[in-house]
């Protein structure tokens, strides 16, 4: 019973040194330096094409003279087909405050498969996204999500190895497309600091369609063929009681 008691005391004993010898260490003033062996080593001689452009090749000799950036860009597997594969990602982020009560907060990220062999695409995921925040007054706030997720697949072959096409539960894989849009409304109110009430509501659609189109805008926002799957409701509360 008396060490089940002293635990407790004991382990916060033990995070509170933890916490004081980082507090510590932290004034350093080399604390955010990244150390590496390549520090003050000459690059190596290297010939790329360029990402966006393969047939154009970028060396070392091109860049002597001058600072530069260099991000290194590889393959990675493939999943839908389980073989090396070139992915493309890229997102573009969006802030806009119109007013002191106003905030727009958008993204836009699409993420491809390329095949190696003949730079076919094998996937293509584009996840567009809204965040609007609304102060109405000290006490209240608002705030709306609206979020596309639309997948593109094409029809999957062998493409490490024969090249034939693939077989899903004994038939011919096809190409196909999904898309679903969640939204979520927020309402917060707070009077006084302590007391705090929200309540929420959020819903998931999905395209039903048999050739559920992906993401393309303005044509997607005209939700032709979604169907509400689910919903949810939520309500929180909470009050800070002073003695």
């Amino acid at each position: 019973m008396k060490t089940s008691r002293w635990l407790p005391l004991a382990v916060f004993f033990a995070l509170a040194a933890l916490l004081a010898a980082g507090v510590w260490m932290s004034r350093k003033p080399d604390r955010d330096a990244l150390p590496s062996p390549l520090i003050g080593k000459p690059a190596p001689a290297f010939a790329l094409p360029v990402l966006h452009d393969p047939k154009h090749t970028v060396r070392l000799s091109d860049l002597r003279g001058q600072p530069f950036l260099l991000n290194v860009w590889g393959r990675d597997e493939n999943f839908f087909e389980w073989a090396a594969s070139d992915i493309n990602y890229a997102s573009v982020n969006v802030s806009v405050r119109p007013s002191e009560r106003l905030r727009v907060d958008g993204s836009y990220t699409r993420q491809s498969y390329n095949r190696p062999s003949d730079r076919s695409t094998v996937s293509v995921a584009r996840v567009p996204r809204v965040k609007v925040e609304y102060q109405l007054a000290r006490p209240i706030f608002v705030r709306a999500i609206g979020q596309f997720v639309s997948q593109s697949v094409d029809s999957l072959r062998d493409e490490g190895g024969t090249g034939l096409p693939l077989l899903v539960n004994g038939k011919r894989s096809q190409s196909s497309s999904t898309g679903r849009f969640r939204g979520e409304v927020l309402f917060s109110y707070q009077p006084t600091p302590g007391t705090v009430m929200f309540a929420g509501y959020g819903a998931n659609y999905a395209d039903t369609r048999a050739d559920a189109e992906s993401f393309a805008f303005p044509r997607s926002m005209a939700f032709r063929g979604y169907r509400r799957g689910d919903d949810l409701l939520f309500v929180k509360a909470s009050y800070l009681l002073r003695f």
